[in-house]
C-alpha cells in the first residue's frame, strides 16, 4: 500500500509491533529486512549488549502476565517494494538476531536471522562474534530458553515508523532518536549523499572510502569529522555567517547538503594545474605553464586527488561529486599533517578553552591558504598568524569564541577579516604585506616572560619557531621580551 506523498502524515505508517510481527505488513505479507550500505557498522560493545540482555531477562522474570508488553524503543524503516531498509534500529535488531541464534532458532523459522547486509565491515564481523560469545556464556546453563524465546517474540514490542520516502525517513530518525546509539551529523550527511549517487558501481566504493576516513588515528581524532569541521568553518567565514558556537562544532549536515543536481566546470573552477602564464598582446598568444604532474590525470590516481577541480566555498552537488570533494580535502589535510605538522598541529594539545578557540580559527585558515596557494609562503603566513593570535592571547584575560569570530572572521571585523583576506587576494605576497601592516599598527610591544597559565602554554607551543617569529617582529618594529632577553 503506497501512500500519497503530498503530506508528512501520508508518508508515514506508524504501528506498535511484537518482534514476531515486525516484518509483517498490514496484509500479513512478510517483508525482507535490509541493512543498507549507508549504515554505519554494528558497534555495540560487550557492555552495551550485556545490559540489553540483562534488561530483557529481568523483565522476563518479573512479567506479570502473558499480555505484558516490554517496549524497546522506536525503529525507522524505509519501504521499497517488498523490502524494509533499516534507517534507525540496526544495533538492536542485529543483537536480537544474535540472541535468537544462541537460543536455537533456525534461519528458516526466524526472519531476523535472514537479515541481509548490503555492507559488512570487519568491525561488524568482529563485534558480532564477540557478542555471540558473550550471549552464549550468559545462556549456557539457562533452564528457560524456550520460554524466554517466546517472551521475546510475543511480549517485546517496538514502535515502528515506516515510510516510502527516504528523506522523510531521515527526518523521522533525526526527530525520534531511540535507545540505540544515534548516528551523528556526518553519518546523516553520508546517508543523504549515498542515495544521490548516479554511478551505482561507485556507491560501495565511496561508502568504504568514507568509512576508512572515519577511523580514529593514534591521536584519537576522527579525521573525517575534523576535515568537515575545518571546511565548514572556512565556508561559513567566507560567507560572513560564522558564529561563535561553530568553533566548537558546526552542523556539517546542514552545511554540506546538496544544493544542485548537476555540476559542470566553469571559468572559476577549472582544475588548478596552471602555475604561471604569459600573454603577448601584440600576437594574441597565451602561454600557460603547468604544475608538474606525474602523468595524465585520468590514469594517475595517486596524483589526481590533488587536482580535483573543487574549491572550499563552492556550492555542493549531491552524490558522487560530494564524495570526490571530500576525497580531495581529506588528502589535503593528510598532506598538511604529513609535511607541515610542526605548524598545522601546533596548538592541538594546548590546554585552555581560549587556546582551543584560537586553534579553531588558526587551522581552517591554514587549510584555506594551502588549498589556494599550496606550499608558497605557508610557514611565513602561519608565523604571522601566531604573532597576531599570541598578542590577543596575552592582551586579554579570557579569549572567548565570540571574540575570535568578531575579531577575525566577520565582514567589517573588529580587527581583520582573515578568511576574506585569503579568499580575495591574488598572491601570497599581498596577504603577507597586509599582515605585516596589521602587526606594525595593531600589535604592541610585550614582555611575554611575564605570562602565566594557559597564555603561557600557548607561547610554549611555538617556542621552537621563536627565531623566525622574533625576526618578523623585529622587521615590523615590534619588541617582545622573552626569558632570554631579560
Amino acid at each position: 500500500m503506497v501512500k500519497n506523498k503530498s503530506s508528512s502524515s501520508e508518508k508515514l505508517i506508524a504501528s506498535r509491533k511484537k518482534i514476531q510481527d515486525i516484518l509483517q505488513d498490514e496484509n500479513k505479507e512478510i517483508k525482507k529486512l535490509i541493512i543498507p550500505n549507508f549504515q554505519r557498522p554494528y558497534e555495540w560493545d560487550t557492555d552495551r549488549v550485556e545490559q540489553f540482555v540483562k534488561d530483557l531477562e529481568e523483565t522476563f522474570r518479573n512479567k506479570k502476565n502473558d499480555n505484558f508488553e516490554y517496549l524497546i524503543g522506536n525503529m525507522v524503516f524505509y519501504q521499497i517494494n517488498n523490502e524494509c531498509e533499516i534507517v534507525d534500529g540496526q544495533q538492536r535488531i542485529i543483537t536480537l538476531g544474535i540472541i535468537f541464534y544462541v537460543l536455537g532458532e533456525k534461519e528458516e523459522d526466524n526472519k531476523l536471522l535472514q537479515l541481509e547486509f548490503k555492507t559488512y565491515s570487519s568491525l561488524t564481523e568482529k563485534n558480532i562474534n564477540q557478542n555471540k560469545e558473550l550471549i552464549e556464556n550468559f545462556f549456557k546453563n539457562y533452564s528457560n530458553k524456550n520460554e524466554f524465546k517466546d517472551f521475546l517474540l510475543k511480549n517485546v514490542v517496538v514502535n515502528i515508523l515506516e515510510t516510502y520516502d527516504l528523506d522523510f525517513a531521515f527526518f523521522l530518525f533525526d526527530s525520534h532518536n531511540s535507545r540505540g546509539k544515534p548516528l551523528d551529523r556526518k553519518d546523516l550527511l553520508k546517508v543523504h549523499h549515498i542515495r544521490l549517487i548516479k554511478k551505482e558501481d561507485e556507491r560501495p566504493i565511496l561508502a568504504r572510502k568514507w568509512e576508512s576516513y572515519e577511523k580514529v588515528d593514534d591521536t584519537q581524532k576522527d579525521k573525517l569529522k575534523e576535515i568537515l569541521q575545518l571546511l565548514a568553518v572556512c565556508r561559513k567565514a567566507i560567507r560572513g555567517e560564522l558564529e561563535g558556537d561553530d568553533l566548537i562544532e558546526s552542523d556539517v549536515y546542514k552545511e554540506f547538503l546538496s544544493e544542485a543536481n548537476e555540476y559542470h566546470l566553469n571559468n572559476y573552477n577549472q582544475p588548478p594545474i596552471f602555475e604561471e602564464f604569459e600573454y603577448d598582446v601584440k600576437t594574441n598568444i597565451l602561454k600557460l605553464k603547468t604544475k608538474s604532474l606525474k602523468t595524465n590525470l585520468s590514469s594517475e590516481k595517486n596524483d589526481a586527488e590533488r587536482f580535483l577541480p573543487f574549491q572550499i566555498p563552492q556550492s555542493i552537488e549531491g552524490g558522487e561529486k560530494f564524495f570526490y570533494f571530500v576525497i580531495k580535502y581529506f588528502n589535503l589535510l593528510s598532506e598538511l599533517e604529513k609535511t607541515h605538522k610542526d605548524i598545522f598541529n601546533l596548538f592541538d594539545k594546548v590546554s585552555g578553552s581560549g587556546n582551543q578557540y584560537i586553534n579553531s580559527i588558526y587551522k581552517p585558515l591554514l587549510v584555506l591558504f594551502y588549498d589556494k596557494f599550496g606550499e608558497e609562503n605557508l610557514k611565513e603566513f602561519a608565523f604571522r598568524l601566531i604573532i597576531i593570535f599570541t598578542y590577543l592571547r596575552i592582551d586579554k584575560i579570557y579569549v572567548r569564541k565570540e571574540t575570535m569570530v568578531n575579531n577575525f572572521a566577520k565582514p567589517y571585523s573588529d580587527k581583520i577579516d582573515l578568511f576574506k583576506l585569503i579568499f580575495l587576494s591574488y598572491s601570497t605576497e599581498v596577504i603577507l604585506n597586509k599582515l605585516n601592516d596589521y602587526i606594525r599598527f595593531e600589535v604592541g610591544d610585550k614582555d611575554i616572560s611575564e605570562t602565566t597559565g594557559t597564555a603561557r602554554n600557548f607561547i610554549y607551543a611555538w617556542e621552537h619557531h621563536k627565531k623566525d617569529i622574533f625576526e618578523i617582529l623585529e622587521k615590523s618594529g615590534r619588541k617582545w621580551i622573552n626569558y632570554e632577553q631579560q
